[in-house]
Parts: structure tokens; sequence; C-alpha cells
């Protein structure tokens, strides 16, 4: 998993690092938690090149302004979404491990030294219900393995039950979400888990019969426009979806959360098999610190329906999005989740190519600070002690 013991690694000094933690006092209650993992979900209006006749994502940008937006580092591009969801459900970072290791596939495949921690635990702890809603196959990347690993409560691969050929669209995904909150116990926790499918590849113009927007000018070639355009629809949907679920969550009386983010740019691969961020220039292969942070920010979008005092945190990865959110709950978490969050006023946002820190300055990961090298390397210490 790790290629190798850190030289500098002591556990004994990391276990009591973790036994010295104190808790933050979190004032968000401990409410229910919908999460939306939006595949492929990314800000397209951020292209110059090509205007639409209406804002094609304007519920996002809308919403943006009453909850939290929190611009993310993933440390995939285009794919391999389950390497976003591990870092989601764990805190653990992809950093660390073998550059092309997927842990869904591998590392819950092996007998673990110790029993690595999870979100879910965490919430299973505080007597949270654990619900995982999943458009796509429970053989993808082997994730009902790792679900039961987990011990989820209550799990649904929706392309195995439904017995369908195509994946099901974000509206369902919507409707079952109200359905079960329409029916939960109504002093039932529930951390319910859903992963779209409706915006995945492949991107092609004739995907869709019917478009719900036009462009009305593109800068860009034939093939690149078209693929654009094929891929904002699907966005599209997702976002009237996550309007709908806003509006839905604002009818219950339980303090609820909303948690929505893309998990990583699109591959927005043409009919002639060109990459279209790169054909029109969006990302570039000069590995520049701006064209590296384009070609892996996504972002992440937290509201609410009941009054939140949000802090000014507004950059996080994947890895610290929940360990971020746990921590200003008030509920009972391991000192691993409480020292994890001590870590983002230092590095909160990195992958293994890219790092940004709190006030949005970018570096190369292999060249930080030293301050902030420190953080970086005692992580890896400390995921070396629990992931094996």
């Amino acid at each position: 998993r790790l290629r190798y013991e850190p030289d500098d690694y002591d556990e004994e000094k990391l276990i009591n690092i973790l036994n010295e933690q104190e808790r933050n006092e979190g004032t968000w209650n401990s409410p229910n938690m919908i999460v939306i993992f939006s595949e492929s979900f990314w800000d397209v209006t951020k292209l110059d090149g090509i205007k639409f006749d209406r804002d094609v994502l304007s519920s996002f940008h809308e919403l943006s302004n009453k909850g939290k937006l929190i611009e993310m580092i993933s440390p995939s591009y285009g794919g391999i979404s389950s390497n976003v969801e591990f870092e989601i459900l764990t805190g653990g970072s992809l950093n660390y491990f073998y550059k092309g290791y997927i842990p869904y596939m591998d590392l819950y495949n092996e007998k673990l030294k110790n029993n690595p921690p999870s979100i879910i635990n965490e919430l299973k702890n505080n007597n949270y219900k654990t619900v995982i809603l999943n458009a796509s196959s429970s053989q993808m990347f082997k994730c009902d393995n790792v679900y039961n690993y987990f011990g989820i409560d209550e799990r649904h691969h929706l392309y195995d039950e439904l017995k369908q050929k195509e994946y099901v669209s974000d509206a369902y995904l919507t409707d079952e979400i109200i359905k079960y909150f329409d029916n939960k116990p109504k002093d039932e926790k529930t951390f319910y888990f859903t992963i779209t499918m409706g915006a995945h590849m492949p991107y092609y113009e004739k995907k869709y019969d019917n478009y719900d927007f036009e462009v009305v000018s593109s800068e860009y070639s034939k093939n690149a426009t078209g693929t654009i355009k094929s891929y904002t629809e699907g966005i599209y949907k997702s976002d009237k979806e996550l309007q709908r679920l806003y509006d839905y969550i604002n009818t219950l009386d339980e303090d609820t959360i909303i948690v929505f983010f893309g998990d990583h740019l699109p591959l927005l691969e043409t009919e002639n098999g060109s990459d279209a961020l790169y054909e029109i220039g969006y990302l570039k292969n000069d590995y520049d610190l701006d064209s590296i942070y384009r070609q892996f920010n996504t972002e992440a979008l937290i509201l609410s329906n009941y009054d939140i005092d949000f802090d000014d945190t507004s950059v996080l990865s994947p890895d610290l999005l929940f360990t971020y959110i746990l921590n200003n709950t008030n509920l009972e978490i391991s000192d691993y989740y409480k020292w994890l969050y001590k870590t983002i006023d230092y590095l909160p946002s990195s992958n293994y190519v890219i790092s940004m820190d709190k006030d949005k300055k970018l570096y190369y990961t292999l060249d930080l600070p030293e301050e902030k090298k420190n953080i970086y390397d005692l992580r890896k210490n400390t995921q070396y002690m629990i992931f094996r």
C-alpha cells in the first residue's frame, strides 16, 4: 500500500499526537446529511469560448450564495471516481499510495493490520442510519465489498436492481431521496449518500434528442462544441435536481444539510478521439500551476434548512470535506478526525501534484514550504500507521 515505512516513522509519537487532541466546539447540531456525489459535475461556464442562451447552472450559482461554496482539489481527472469516494468516506489521501493504486479494489481485499477509520463508522457510533444509493453496479470498483467492510446499513445499486442497460437519471435519484425522507422515522438521524451517473460519459451531440438550452456562440471546433454541449445537458439536469432537493429539505422540520460536489472534471472525448479541454486550450501539457489546478479543481456546496454560522473555510480536498463537517457538528468523533481537522489551517487541499493553502495560494506538492511539508509528512506517517 505505502511503498515503504517512512524514514522518520515513530508510531509512539503518532499515537501520542492523536491522544492529545481536543474537540472543536461544533455548532451545527446533529443534522441529517444528504450527500450528492455528482458524476463529473464541474462549472462549465468557466469556459470563455462558448456561450449558452441561459445560465446552464443557475441553481448552483444562486444556491452558492445561500450556503458554503468550497474549492476542492480532486485526486482524479476524468475517471476513477472510487478514489474520490475513498477520500470522502475515510479521510485517507491518495497522495500516500502508489500512483495508480485504487484502494476500493486493493486495500479492502487484503487482511489489514488495523481497522481503518471511516466516516460511516463515526456516524454509526452516533446512532445514525447509513444509506447508500448508487446509480451504478455493485461490481464497479468492487464497491459493495467496501460497503460491507464499512458496515453500511442499507445500500442500493440501481444498475443491478433495476436491470437497466442505461444509468438512471438524477431525477430518479431525487425521487428516491424524497421518498425515503418522507417515510423515515422522525427521530432517526440519517446519512444518505447518493452517487449519480446521469452526467456520465460518453458525450456526443446526438446523445440527447432534445436540449434544454442552445449554444449561441462558440470559438471551438464543431466536434469540441458538440461534446461540450452534450456534457452540459447532463449537468444542466443535475443542477435542476439540486434545486428540487434544496426546495424539498426546506419543507422538513428536522435539521438537514445537503453536501453536493463534483468528483472530478469530465473526460470530454470528442468524436475524433481528442480531449476537448486540451483541444480548446483550457488545459495544457506544460504543467504550470494554473493549468494543473484547472485539471483537478472541482467544487463542493453545503446547504442547510436551518441557520448555520459558516466560518471562512473555502478550500478543502475530498479527504478533508467530511472531517470539516463532522468537527462542526456536536457529534462524538474519534481522535483521528479531531487531529485531521487541525491540519486544515496548514494544508487544506492537496493531491499528488498540486496543493493549495487556505489563502488559495498554489504549490507543487513536491515543493511545499517547510511548515506545510511537515504537515504533509505527518499525515503520510499517520496514514501508514492506520491503513496497513
